[in-house]
């Protein structure tokens, strides 16, 4: 069984003291913007278990733990786009039982094209991995929350089959450079996506909506990262930089 799992920093703090507790991945599988091989292109690499891997994942002298992705790249199978992100190994079923993905970063880059990154997310897995539930987006300087409402079983390279998003604004002037907070829960019957800005401080933005029927006791877990929007087969320059100083799960 997979106890809640936490790694935490003190921003400004130095390297070989970053943080008050220990530092872990445990837990977590790592997905890279390379191949097995290294190179950026082709079928996107996995780490399990996850560590850190530089220039994708790196520690900061600070103490933050940043995630980075190229925009052109190796992809998932299901995916146009690149990422370096932590999935969570523990799966649930949605809409079952209370858990969090909560998280404290600073975005440093955005793709040069979209300005899209996706920084957290509720994924499906097994039957539903290529189906992206509930994902948490800066585009621009808007924290935007997706919600799907039909399962796309295919990812974004297969065909829709009708599946339906709804976005949610849920808190602007999130500034690259600028710190701020994320939560989401999932609940019973909603999910839950919080954020403000600095470390816990601020006023809190919420956004609330039900569970779909659809997701309901379909397996997902969260993921957390740099996941940028710009299209992996055109992209020629940037990426997508974030720098987590927080991240909790349960």
């Amino acid at each position: 069984m997979l106890l809640p799992l936490s790694f935490w920093f003190a921003p400004g703090s130095d390297a070989a003291a970053t943080s008050s507790k220990p530092f872990t991945l445990s837990g977590w599988e790592l997905s890279l913007p390379v191949n097995s091989s290294g190179h950026l292109s082709g079928k996107a690499a996995a780490k399990l278990p996850a560590k850190l891997t530089p220039p994708w994942l790196s520690r900061q002298p600070d103490g933050g733990l940043r995630f980075f992705a190229p925009s052109r790249g190796a992809t998932t199978s299901h995916s146009f786009h690149t990422r370096t992100e932590l999935v969570w190994l523990k799966r649930f079923p949605a809409g079952n039982a209370g858990h969090y993905l909560t998280a404290t970063l600073v975005a440093e880059e955005l793709p040069a094209v979209t300005h899209r990154v996706v920084i957290g997310q509720i994924h499906g897995t097994e039957k539903y991995s290529a189906a992206p539930f509930v994902l948490l987006e800066l585009r621009g300087t808007t924290l935007v929350v997706s919600i799907e409402s039909k399962p796309k079983l295919e990812g974004s390279k297969g065909p829709s089959n009708g599946a339906v998003v709804t976005d949610y604004d849920l808190m602007s002037g999130v500034e690259v450079g600028k710190e701020f907070t994320y939560t989401i829960t999932a609940a019973r019957n909603n999910i839950r996506v919080t954020a403000s800005f600095g470390a816990g401080g601020g006023s809190a933005h919420s956004v609330t909506a039900p569970v779909p029927a659809a997701w309901k006791g379909r397996p997902v877990t969260f993921h957390a990262g740099a996941y940028g929007q710009d299209n992996a087969a055109s992209a020629t320059s940037g990426g997508s930089a974030v720098v987590f100083y927080a991240l909790r799960v349960h």
